[in-house]
C-alpha cells in the first residue's frame, strides 16, 4: 500500500512537472499560444514573421492628401527603411479626395490614379525586398471641426460612411480595385488593413457589431479577387488602447481565417505627445498604465483566439534648437516607455508598427519642426530597444 502510494505521488509529480514546463514554454518569448493562433488561423508563416516585429507606418500619402496621386514615399525612403532594420512598410494612404465632398461618392479617376501608383512603386519594391511585408492601409484625414476641435472627432468620409449605404457601397468598390491591381503580388508580401482607426461615434448601440457587419462583408468581396490575401482589422473609437473602453468593447471577431486584429496605444497621450519645452520623465505609474493598457490586447488574443498586432504606437522625441528641446520628451525616457511596449508586445510574439515616419513622432531624430525629413537619423536609443536588426 504504501509502495502504491509513493508510485502514485511520484506520478502525479512528474505529470505536475512536465506540465508547468509546458506552462511556463508556452508563456516564453515566442508563446506556443500565439504561434498557434497565428497558424490557426491560417496566416502565411512569411506575414506572421513579419508583422510579430518592428515595422513602420509612412504618412507620405496621408498628409499629402491633396495630391490625386499616390506616390509621396520615394523608392529610397523604403530601400532605407528596411536598410534601417524595418519589418515591414505601411502605406497610411488618404482616401479624402477619392470620396470628396459633400456627396462623398467614389470617384473613380482620382482613386485609379493613386492605386496605380502606389500598385507600380509595392510591385517594384517587393520585388527589390522580397523578405518583407507592405501593407496598404486606407485612412480618412480632414476633421469635422478642424484638428483644434476638443473632445471626440471624427472625419468627414467616415461620418458619411457610417451614415451612408451609398458610401459603404463604393468603399467595397475601392477595395475591389486595390484587390484586383494587386492581385499579382505575392501573398506573403502585400497585406490590406481595412480602415485606419474606424470611428462609429454616430451609432448609439452595437456599434463594434455594425463594424464588424460592414467589415465582415468587405473582407468576403475582397477574399472573391484575392482569396489568400491577409487582412488586418482595426476596432471602433480608433482601435486605441488605454481609453474608456476595452479591447473587447471596440473589436469585433470576423467571420473569416486569415485576419490580424490591430490596436493601438498612445498612453498617456500627454506624455507620447508632449507638447512643450522641457521633456516629462518617464515614471512607474505611466509604466503600470501602459502594461494594463497592452495586457487587455493579450486577453483579447487569448480568449478569442486570434493573433493580434500593435498597429500603431509611436512618441514624440525632442525637437531642438539652439541646443534647447522646445517639445518632446528625451531619447532616454521614450526608450525606456518602449521598453515597456516591447515587454509586453515584441517579447510575447506581438508585432508592433511606429507610428509613423513623416510625422512628429517620427522614430528617426526630429531635425526640423515640420513633420518633412530630409534625411533619416536614427535614434540609436530607440533601435537598441526594438532590436532592429541593422545588418
Amino acid at each position: 500500500m504504501i509502495r502504491v502510494g509513493i508510485t502514485v505521488v511520484f506520478a502525479l509529480l512528474v505529470t505536475a512537472t512536465a506540465w508547468a514546463g509546458n506552462w511556463n514554454q508556452g508563456n516564453s518569448s515566442s508563446t506556443n499560444l500565439t504561434v498557434d493562433v497565428w497558424k490557426k488561423n491560417n496566416v502565411p508563416i512569411a506575414v506572421k514573421n513579419n508583422l510579430q516585429k518592428a515595422g513602420l507606418n509612412s504618412i507620405a500619402d496621408w498628409s499629402g492628401c491633396s495630391s490625386v496621386r499616390s506616390a509621396g514615399n520615394t523608392d529610397q525612403t523604403i530601400d532605407n527603411a528596411f536598410r534601417d532594420g524595418w519589418s515591414h512598410f505601411v502605406f497610411i494612404v488618404c482616401i479624402d479626395k477619392m470620396f470628396p465632398t459633400p456627396e462623398h461618392r467614389l470617384n473613380l479617376e482620382i482613386a485609379t490614379a493613386k492605386i496605380d501608383a502606389l500598385e507600380a512603386q509595392i510591385t517594384r519594391m517587393s520585388k527589390k525586398h522580397p523578405d518583407r511585408l507592405f501593407v496598404i492601409s486606407l485612412k480618412s484625414r480632414e476633421v469635422i471641426g478642424g484638428w483644434a476641435k476638443k473632445g471626440i472627432r471624427t472625419t468627414y468620409v467616415y461620418d458619411a460612411y457610417e451614415k451612408k449605404k451609398s458610401v459603404r457601397e463604393d468603399y467595397i468598390k475601392l477595395w475591389e480595385m486595390i484587390a484586383q491591381k494587386t492581385a499579382h503580388i505575392p501573398q506573403t508580401q502585400l497585406a490590406f488593413n481595412l480602415m485606419n482607426e474606424p470611428e462609429f461615434h454616430n451609432v448609439a448601440v452595437n456599434r463594434t457589431n455594425t463594424w464588424g457587419k460592414y467589415a465582415n462583408e468587405l473582407i468576403g468581396e475582397i477574399r472573391e479577387i484575392s482569396p489568400q490575401r491577409t487582412i488586418i482589422v482595426e476596432g471602433v473609437f480608433k482601435s486605441n488602447l488605454g481609453r474608456q473602453q476595452s479591447a473587447s468593447d471596440m473589436m469585433p471577431v470576423v467571420n473569416h481565417d486569415n485576419i490580424v486584429y490591430g490596436f493601438h496605444h498612445y498612453q498617456p497621450y500627454d506624455f507620447t505627445h508632449w507638447k512643450k519645452a522641457g521633456g516629462k520623465k518617464f515614471t512607474s505609474e505611466i509604466k503600470r498604465k501602459v502594461q494594463t493598457s497592452l495586457r487587455g490586447m493579450i486577453s483579447f488574443s487569448k480568449s478569442n483566439k486570434v493573433p493580434v498586432i500593435l498597429s500603431e504606437v509611436g512618441v514624440w522625441g525632442p525637437y531642438p534648437t539652439n541646443g534647447k528641446p522646445i517639445s518632446g520628451i528625451s531619447f532616454q525616457d521614450r526608450a525606456a516607455f518602449m521598453r515597456v511596449v516591447k515587454e509586453e508586445t515584441l517579447d510575447k510574439g506581438i508585432g508592433l508598427t511606429w507610428w509613423a515616419l513623416f510625422d512628429l513622432n517620427t522614430p528617426y531624430k526630429r531635425l526640423s519642426e515640420g513633420k518633412l525629413q530630409s534625411s533619416m537619423e536614427k535614434d540609436d536609443l530607440l533601435w537598441e530597444v526594438l532590436q532592429l536588426n541593422t545588418k
